[in-house]
């Protein structure tokens, strides 16, 4: 045949294109392996060989599950670190080398009896032992080597090993389940300037969909304002990490204050994921670092008038007994009163500013509690009993307008000094039912107040001055803030004490000194 071509030039050819295909290859994984990471860098190192020479596994598994996002370390060198870590204590900052997050065994079993008469298994751990997957190959054949066995793990075309490359991607991204989107929750979405909310984050997912395993890590930044709680990052305190753990994570957002640059009309929650997935006594959340941003919340901002909140609560217990009778009771309430602030005096006296404000124009915020009686008394023979049974709501009593006012004292560095509170009062409201069985046995029911659409008030009277002591009366308390952020805080706790009855009631306060400076 004319066109037949020579068998000696058939074979080089062949040759050459099997050589040009090899070529490739190796460049291929070359390139890949010289690619950056653009996941999360994982590294692991060989714990165990049974049966099997732990040098050549280790060149195996480095030359089958490298890839620019896994790579094996010198079981050898880790170990040795870890001894004069051990050796020297705890260290006091990260390791210069990257902790392995995995650890890999491997075992080949030869001569077993039944069916199955040789196995090569090779598992992958997380740091904790929890098992990640087995890649293994198994023989019927009495005579097959260990050799055979290597290449059905790694070198044939469709080697077990071969299958879950690159390992990042098959293997550890399904068991990690890195968070790729989250929902973020904030109690309100528009907030004055300097004010605060809670925000929780949750249904935090992969990127397939699934539920972020609780060792993940998440960052959390505000743009302008600050995220209250967490642990903050040392390269920036700003930001703050946290663990998913049950993946509802809760914490509160401050807006930025009346010193930050005007025009601010709103502010972002930013939320990016991490790589760090060693437990925090390793590498201390501190230490994450930042990876890619998974979601973010718009918070609408504006400016509002000076004010000042103050979170009540109150708790009151009383006992009286007589020749004829015993009375015990006691009631508890919570809510906040918010009042609008107005400016009245400002003035500097040696350096030190003082100003002083009114407090107007109360809004009151979820007041509400229970109070409980008993009343028990007696016939003049101690015969016969007379019981009340008294079960009450709280509330506040609409109509009446409470006004405080507010006093501080900033030294020549711009830190409070001294608070002067002025105070508040108002009433609450009871309702309910007392139900009475007389000394004839009868029982019937008394409603509270006794008239219908009529009020049983019950005034309140909240002294938050820090020197009021008057024995049977005091308080206590602390105040900070400066004058930069506009911002003063603390609290008072009042104790009320008689022969008969003892009330404590908790305040804190909040008031934001918003364009008055």
């Amino acid at each position: 045949m004319k066109n037949q071509i020579p068998l000696s030039i058939r074979f080089f050819l062949l040759f050459c294109i099997l050589s040009i295909l090899v070529i490739l290859n190796f460049a291929g994984r070359v390139y890949a392996l010289g690619k950056p990471c653009d996941g999360c860098e994982r590294t692991a190192v060989l714990k165990s060989a049974i049966n099997v020479e732990g040098r050549s596994m280790e060149s195996y598994l480095a030359e089958f599950g490298t890839s620019p996002c896994f790579h094996l370390l010198d079981t050898a060198a880790v170990s040795d670190f870890i001894d004069k870590e051990i050796q020297m204590g705890i260290p006091g900052k990260l390791p210069n080398f990257k902790i392995p997050e995995y650890y890999f065994t491997v075992e080949y079993e030869d001569d077993l009896e039944g069916q199955i008469k040789s196995r090569f298994s090779i598992k992958l751990f997380f740091y904790n032992d929890k098992l990640v997957h087995t890649w293994t190959t198994e023989s019927e054949n009495p005579k097959l080597t260990f050799r055979a066995h290597i290449n059905m793990m790694f070198k044939n075309r469709n080697a077990v090993f071969r299958k879950t490359y690159p390992l990042d991607v098959y293997v550890l991204n399904p068991f990690e389940k890195r968070p790729y989107s989250c929902e973020i929750k904030p109690l309100k979405e528009d907030l004055l300037l300097g004010d605060e909310t809670s925000v929780t984050i949750t249904d935090i997912r992969d990127i397939e969909g699934n539920k972020s395993r609780e060792f993940n890590r998440i960052v959390v930044q505000a743009l302008n304002g600050e995220i209250i709680g967490g642990a903050s990052l040392n390269v920036d305190p700003d930001l703050k990490a946290f663990l998913v753990s049950e993946g509802n994570i809760k914490f509160k957002y401050r807006a930025p204050t009346p010193s930050e640059p005007e025009g601010i009309s709103e502010d972002k929650i930013i939320v990016y994921n991490a790589c760090e997935i060693l437990d925090p006594s390793v590498v201390p959340l501190e230490y994450t670092t930042v990876k890619d941003k998974i979601a973010e919340k718009e918070i609408k901002l504006k400016k509002g008038e000076p004010f000042i909140e103050f979170d009540i609560s109150v708790k009151g217990k009383s006992e009286d007994k007589g020749i004829n009778y015993e009375k015990t009771g006691s009631y508890n309430y919570n809510g906040t009163l918010r009042f609008k602030l107005k400016l009245t005096d400002s003035h500097k006296s040696d350096g030190e500013l003082h100003q002083s404000y009114e407090g107007t124009d109360c809004e009151v915020i979820n007041l509400s509690g229970t109070s409980v009686g008993k009343t028990i008394s007696w016939d003049a023979d101690h015969k016969r009993k007379r019981t009340e049974n008294t079960n009450l709501s709280i509330s506040f009593c609409e109509g009446l307008s409470p006004s405080t006012s507010l006093s501080v004292v900033f030294d020549k560095d711009g830190k409070v000094k001294k608070v002067d509170l002025g105070g508040f009062e108002f009433s609450i409201c009871l309702n309910g039912t007392t139900v009475i069985t007389d000394f004839d046995g009868k029982t019937y029911t008394q409603n509270i107040p006794y008239a219908p659409d009529t009020q049983m008030p019950l005034p309140e009277i909240f002294v938050l001055d820090l020197n009021a002591d008057l024995g049977f009366y005091n308080v206590d308390g602390n105040d900070f803030g400066d004058l930069k952020s506009g911002i003063i805080q603390g609290n008072r706790i009042i104790t009320e004490k008689s022969d008969v009855s003892e009330t404590v009631k908790n305040v804190t306060y909040r008031a934001v000194l918003v364009g008055n400076r």
